[in-house]
């Protein structure tokens, strides 16, 4: 391990679940460092002394700037990425705005985005060190960027042991799969329901983790269909881990955690072949073609028949994930990639010389 930092770590709170971001920052104080956890400004942030100050997300990278700004200290910020569709640069129906959703997304909404991640990006380029959520996602932040930028990777995590208090090898398998996701048009569960309706034979029922602005369209559209489907709520007090564990497997489009949390339990995922998925889990989950609904629709069925297929692709799956071979890794490994940005953040307030190689 590096040597002990004095960390302060700003990110947005949720009183629906425990984020990722809170994760990391109890997972840097469980290895040492000291860190003051913080969901946004307050007086009492500029009495302590810190070796860095981070903004885990977005949302949090203006108040780390002005604070690193005012305690005369290092910054790193972080920011996933830009979503392409609300900046114009792809169509929006690639993303699952094809008309039937209740989420709109006019010319006039593109430019308020368009202004809000100009803002980001300088906050997150005013960083002395910064990371992002894939080298598959650069892409459309170098549209904004003012300079080729030096960057790391920071790919999501969280202390996944603490599914284990709702492990239970009791648990029966259903005819059944499920998600979890926000109810978004990106996550594109109406996709699964179109799908879904298109399997033959004993098909089975979807059980979906999550809330958002598409749970009428996408209630809608199973009515309309004829599949079976339930929400679930946002799935606390093990009602999630419970799903995957009676499930056949998960369907999670544009999803990290949904799908490392199915590997975790030994569960096969299928998502799409998006190229940010491909990055953080390589070829470990099924993949059916991009917004390609009768692919998916085969490969919902290849695996609800296929019993033998399920577990050894369940199995393969948590061995990789429990022993760091996929980019979406275990707690430790994680902040691991992240000692190594914050103490290059230090090295480079000290020094005045950036040593990453550049993005080109």
């Amino acid at each position: 391990m590096v040597n002990k930092l004095r960390i302060l770590w700003i990110t947005p709170g949720n009183p629906l679940m425990k984020t990722p971001e809170t994760t990391i920052a109890e997972q840097l104080a469980i290895r040492g460092h000291d860190v003051t956890l913080a969901f946004g400004f307050n007086s009492n942030l500029l009495k302590k002394e810190y070796d860095i100050v981070v903004g885990a997300m977005e949302y949090s990278m203006n108040t780390a700037n002005f604070i690193g700004r005012k305690l005369n200290i290092p910054v790193y910020n972080h920011m996933e990425w830009i979503p392409p569709w609300r900046v114009g640069m792809e169509d929006p129906k690639l993303w699952g705005y094809d008309g039937t959703q209740a989420e709109q997304l006019t010319p006039q909404h593109i430019a308020q985005y368009t202004d809000m991640y100009i803002q980001q990006i300088q906050d997150w380029e005013n960083a002395t060190v910064r990371s992002c959520a894939g080298q598959a996602l650069i892409g459309t932040m170098r549209r904004f960027m003012s300079m080729p930028i030096v960057f790391g990777t920071r790919y999501p995590t969280k202390r996944f042991e603490e599914m284990d208090q709702y492990a239970n090898d009791r648990i029966e398998e259903k005819n059944q799969i499920m998600c979890t996701a926000r109810l978004v048009p990106h996550k594109k569960i109406i996709h699964v329901v179109r799908a879904l309706a298109l399997v033959d034979g004993n098909r089975p029922a979807l059980k979906i983790v999550g809330y958002g602005s598409e749970k009428e369209s996408i209630e809608l559209e199973a009515k309309k269909l004829g599949v079976d489907i339930e929400f679930m709520g946002p799935g606390i007090g093990g009602d999630k881990e419970r799903l995957i564990q009676e499930s056949m497997f998960s369907v999670n489009i544009w999803a990290g955690l949904p799908i490392a949390e199915s590997f975790y339990f030994g569960k096969p995922a299928i998502t799409y072949d998006d190229a940010a998925v491909v990055e953080q889990f390589d070829d470990t989950p099924v993949y059916a073609e991009r917004n390609n609904i009768e692919d998916l629709a085969k490969k919902i069925k290849m695996l609800c028949d296929n019993p033998e297929l399920r577990e050894d692709l369940g199995q393969s799956a948590q061995q990789r994930l429990l022993n760091n071979k996929l980019n979406i890794k275990m707690p430790d490994a994680t902040c691991e990639n992240i000692e190594i940005i914050l103490e290059k953040g230090i090295e480079i307030w000290k020094t005045g010389k950036e040593t990453w190689k550049k993005d080109e």
